[in-house]
């Protein structure tokens, strides 16, 4: 399947002349050595790199990957209001307060959003005790704001968010 699209774009750089790279990775594991790009894009692929240490690294390697003044275009799902519930659930062993949201949890803090394990936790990295049952990080919803200070701290310059959503973002380096 991924081959499949990797072929259907290149079909459509080549059709309108353009000299597109493509590579199939986990953007996790991208060296931070290699090509120097004028525009790195991430279209949906933010919001399922959950856990701080593995945003790090990306943004490390964008940044690395990133001419000086290039461009790194980033759209991503951000926190829906319409799946976030009031309803909280307080991880007493942790004290932290989680809400309701969709079909898990979301630490409103973090934009971390937790579904309920199915299987043996020791089986999974990142599985989570909260209030007694395991769950595994699943996704990142942030706010807005949430995420424009977490790209600014990871070392980019935020020049475009767009207003209503806020989960479509032109960044530079800082």
């Amino acid at each position: 399947m991924i081959d499949t699209a990797i072929e259907l774009a290149a079909e459509q750089a080549r059709k309108r002349g353009l000299d597109i790279h493509y590579e199939v990775q986990d953007i996790c594991e991208l060296p931070c050595e290699g090509p120097i790009y004028d525009m790195i894009v991430d279209s949906y692929c933010l919001q399922c790199i959950v856990t701080d240490a593995d945003r790090h690294r990306v943004f490390s390697a964008v940044r690395s990957h990133l001419r000086p003044e290039g461009y790194y275009l980033v759209s991503t799902a951000m926190l829906d209001r319409e799946g976030f519930s009031e309803a909280q659930v307080l991880d007493v062993r942790t004290g932290v307060i989680y809400n309701r949201y969709g079909d898990g949890l979301i630490n409103a803090a973090t934009g971390i959003v937790y579904v309920e394990l199915q299987g043996n936790p020791d089986e999974f990295e990142h599985a989570t005790r909260i209030a007694g049952g395991w769950h595994l990080p699943n996704r990142r919803h942030l706010k807005p704001s949430q995420l424009k200070a977490e790209l600014e701290t990871s070392g980019f310059r935020v020049q475009y968010q767009d207003s209503e959503l806020g989960g479509n973002v032109i960044c530079a380096h800082a």
